[in-house]
């Protein structure tokens, strides 16, 4: 278990992180303004916690595809973890 929570730690961190760069890099409108590096940070682990404060908010078509994709793959890593951690009990 110990093994799947260290696996489970580093795929979302790289997630977060991979995805605040993009959001980061992303061109201005893709925002309703250019985003900050913490502000990056934050809207990357909001949408992968599916929290959503709708505080910071996509405006172009490429970006909400881009945030859709990040929570999928912030669904499937949390299933993932889930089904790694019921299984060893």
């Amino acid at each position: 278990m110990r093994k799947s929570v260290i696996i489970f730690i580093v795929s979302i961190t790289l997630i977060i992180i991979t995805f605040a760069i993009l959001y980061y890099c992303a061109p201005v409108g893709s925002f309703e303004s250019k985003l900050s590096v913490v502000e990056a940070i934050y809207f990357s682990f909001i949408t992968i916690t599916t929290l959503g404060y709708d505080d910071i908010v996509p405006g172009s078509d490429p970006i909400r595809l881009l945030v859709s994709l990040q929570y999928i793959l912030g669904l499937v890593a949390i299933g993932l973890f889930i089904n790694s951690v019921w299984g060893s009990y």
